[in-house]
């Protein structure tokens, strides 16, 4: 069975979490339903939630994929934990 994948882009300031779950994780991280940007076609939100969110996923079996240009400054290990 293959595990569910979620994207995290990670901007800076604002984030983006797409793919199938991704909502219902930010809903189980933030008690609330999450802004969806139709440009983006992913739910945005702040960095802090971005990473509460990888966590979440983490923990309930997700692949997570990260990118952006904010990877550099969230992971300085790029990658290597």
């Amino acid at each position: 069975m293959r595990r569910r994948r979620i994207a995290v882009v990670l901007d800076g300031y604002s984030s983006m979490v797409s793919g199938y779950g991704s909502r219902s994780l930010v809903e189980q991280v933030t008690g609330r339903a999450p802004a969806y940007s139709t440009i983006r076609r992913g739910h945005v939100v702040q960095e802090s939630t971005a990473r509460d969110v990888i966590a979440a996923a983490e923990a309930n079996g997700f692949e997570v994929v990260l990118t952006g240009p904010g990877l550099e400054a969230a992971d300085p290990g790029r990658g290597r934990w």
